[in-house]
This record gives C-alpha cells, structure tokens and sequence, in this order.
C-alpha cells in the first residue's frame, strides 16, 4: 500500500483562492447595497485628505503631521509627502490640525465626512501653514 502525501499548495492556487474570495466579497457587497444595481469596491478610502503647503509661496511642505479629532476619537494622520489622510472609512465631523516645524498651526473645526452606500465621501483640504514670527 502506497502512503498518501499531504496535498501540496502552490502559489498559483493560493493566488486562485484569493482572487476567488475577492470576486465573492465583491459579489455580496453588490447584492446588499442598493438592491444589487451598484457594485461596491474593496479599497479603503480616506474621509479626511489634506494637501499642506507655505501660504506664501504656495510650496509644498512634506515635514508637516495632523490630527482629526470628533469627541474622544483622535486619529494620527498618515503622511504622503506633503499630503495628509485618514479617519479611512469613517465617517463624522472632524476637528483637523496641522503642525510643521517653522510654522504655526492649522485648525479647520467642523469639517464633515459623509458617506454614501459603499465608502465615506471624501472631503479635501488645503492646509496654508503660515511662518512662526
């Protein structure tokens, strides 16, 4: 009698199942969303995006960091190089700060993320950090 050897997995068919998964997720997600007439994605996207630049030479500034707060939630926002995001997928009414070295801070309270069936709506800001005297 011939012993039997475990089932050997290949990249090919981890990657088969995977893509499989992917089709089924995206599948369910456009039968719940507005009665199956509009296919969701699977990416995750930032409700809050901040472009930071100097107010007087309108030059990028790609040092500077922010902070999206709503109540007692405060997210640390993800630097791009002289973008800023974050509260990905969540949506609310945000206080957002900006800092960088050399500058003074930014502050735009209120600023809402809505969403619509599938991911947040994302709002974009230009923060116009001006030089600490």
């Amino acid at each position: 009698m011939m012993a039997r050897r475990p089932p050997v997995f290949s990249l090919r068919s981890a990657v088969l199942a995977l893509l499989a998964g992917s089709l089924s997720l995206a599948a369910a997600c456009n039968n719940v969303t507005n009665g199956g007439d509009r296919a969701c994605t699977l990416e995750a996207r930032a409700g809050i995006n901040v472009t930071v630049v100097d107010d007087a030479t309108g030059a990028a500034i790609t040092n500077g960091s922010g902070v999206a707060r709503e109540g007692t939630f405060v997210e640390q926002l993800q630097s791009f190089g002289g973008q800023l995001g974050g509260a990905y997928e969540r949506e609310g009414t945000y206080d957002v700060s900006v800092t960088a070295p050399g500058y003074q801070t930014w502050l735009r309270e209120d600023v809402t993320v809505g969403a619509d069936e599938c991911h947040v709506i994302p709002v974009r800001l230009t923060a116009r950090l001006v030089r600490a005297s």
